[in-house]
């Protein structure tokens, strides 16, 4: 898939929960922009979010947490977010994690570290998904 398609999908995830989101962290302030890249994707009464909806964690076992990208700081590295919300996409499954905590997560347990999509222009870590079981909701 290309950015613009990955884009469509990441937003159409992010539209599917953000009542949950809205639920939990209360009013809406402000969504990024879709057209540019942005540290975070929401910005609600009592926290900040970055939704990532992955469709290899079904298949891999582990969700791919960006911290690098060109050698810059980027992803995790980078947020805003005081949470993320990881969605395992195939089995509609989401993860409502802490930022410090997933940081503390992968640190804890040596994650392994993997060039990502881009033709291996960014990095990220490997957080295995049974690791965040506790922080499933629904």
């Amino acid at each position: 898939m290309g950015f613009r398609e990955d884009l469509r999908f990441g937003q159409m995830w992010e539209d599917k929960y953000e009542p949950l989101m809205t639920e939990k962290f209360g009013a809406l302030v402000e969504k990024a922009p879709a057209d540019k890249a942005c540290n975070f994707d929401y910005a609600f009464e009592n926290g900040i979010v970055e939704v990532k909806a992955d469709r290899m964690v079904s298949k891999t076992g582990n969700f791919f947490i960006e911290f690098e990208c060109n050698k810059r700081a980027s992803g995790i590295s980078a947020t805003k977010a005081t949470h993320y919300l990881l969605i395992d996409v195939v089995n509609e499954t989401p993860y409502l994690v802490d930022t410090h905590t997933l940081i503390s997560i992968a640190n804890e347990t040596n994650c392994r570290v993997v060039s990502g999509c881009e033709n291996g222009k960014n990095k990220g870590f490997l957080v295995e998904k049974y690791k965040l079981k506790r922080f499933k909701i629904i």
